[in-house]
């Protein structure tokens, strides 16, 4: 998996090229977090080849499924973003903040820790139905079966808010 997000630079002419990467299940699924269940994700990628520095310009779409921090049941949640990642050539290779120095020989860089994290910077902290592509509510059945789990009486108590999930008319 991991040569098909290597971006070989050696060669290119001085100039814009353009690359894309799709990321899938396996490639979500790889990485081991328990957060993600899959995706169907395309990220463009604008290459600008300088004398001494290479101006990537990544573009990110598409939908990641995760589980419902309420509700718990799988949605696809939908991501879009723009990201820039510069890389300069010096005799001393390191990383900055926003800039990754190659040394002069370099010829290739492995991009898929960056396309991964460019994906889940995306993802909120909590992640609901309401915000899902295909399902614009909690499902009442499993909210209605946390609150009975959880023996409702406080009206300050978290699970209020799941009560007022059920009790919403939307």
């Amino acid at each position: 998996m991991g040569k098909d997000h290597i971006l070989n630079f050696r060669g290119l002419s001085i100039g814009k090229h353009s690359y894309r990467f799709p990321l899938d299940d396996d490639f979500f699924l790889s990485k081991g977090y328990e957060g993600v269940l899959g995706g169907d994700v395309s990220v463009d990628l604008i290459l600008n080849k300088q004398e001494q520095l290479l101006d990537l310009h990544f573009s990110v779409s598409g939908i990641l499924r995760v589980h419902c921090d309420v509700c718990l049941e799988e949605m696809e949640y939908p991501i879009s973003g723009e990201h820039t990642l510069v890389l300069k050539f010096s005799s001393n290779p390191r990383v900055d903040e926003d800039i990754i120095y190659l040394g002069f020989n370099e010829y290739q860089i492995d991009l898929e820790s960056h396309l991964y994290d460019f994906c889940m910077i995306h993802l909120p902290m909590r992640k609901v139905c309401a915000d899902s592509n295909v399902r614009s509510s909690c499902d009442r059945d499993t909210l209605k079966k946390l609150a009975e789990l959880q023996g409702v009486g406080a009206t300050n108590h978290p699970i209020s808010t799941i009560n007022d999930l059920i009790n919403d008319p939307q």
